[in-house]
């Protein structure tokens, strides 16, 4: 009851810090339960949550085979109440648990193949299409906590540099000149 009564001005808090943050030392964004004094952290853990969100992959029956080789490790959890879609990133090499958008990517808890390592990836988060790259991988299956997935493409933003996007995104506005 006291987490309820606290969470009005821990989120005008963590506004505030995100407002004043400075993304190059900290890149993930503050949320509401940085600053919460009475709530039960254990429950809001990366790792709790991805283990929900792997067992309600689990649950749903959608995933695949190649996953299973940390089932030891999440088998504790209770099941995600949200749908597998919101819990998680899926594709057939790739499943990021738990997903969180931080400036310029994705964080969470990664499960991939090694056959899609140094490769960039078209995916669905939160009903919009991502373009993420994926880092060298060792090994023939990883799960990495934790990690930071560099965006190639965000939805209605303009392609990073080095992407393949002809113009800078803070150039793309401007004309180009016309050729005579």
């Amino acid at each position: 009851m006291l987490h309820n009564m606290e969470l009005p001005t821990a989120q005008l808090t963590a506004m505030h810090a995100n407002l004043n943050r400075d993304t190059k030392k900290q890149r993930k964004p503050y949320n509401a339960l940085d600053f919460c004094l009475f709530v039960d952290r254990e429950q809001y853990k990366p790792e709790a949550l991805a283990a929900a969100a792997y067992m309600r992959l689990i649950e749903d029956k959608v995933l695949p085979p190649w996953a299973l080789f940390c089932i030891a490790d999440f088998k504790h959890a209770k099941p995600a109440a949200r749908s597998a879609e919101e819990v998680a990133i899926i594709h057939e090499s790739f499943i990021l648990l738990a997903p969180v958008e931080i400036e310029g990517g994705l964080t969470g808890l990664m499960l991939a193949e090694g056959a899609i390592s140094n490769s960039t990836i078209e995916v669905t988060f939160e009903g919009q299409p991502w373009e993420v790259r994926i880092p060298r991988l060792d090994g023939f299956t990883v799960a990495t906590s934790n990690i930071e997935l560099d965006a190639v493409k965000q939805p209605g933003g303009p392609e990073t540099e080095g992407s393949g996007s002809p113009n800078p995104p803070h150039l793309s506005a401007i004309p180009e000149p016309a050729m005579l």
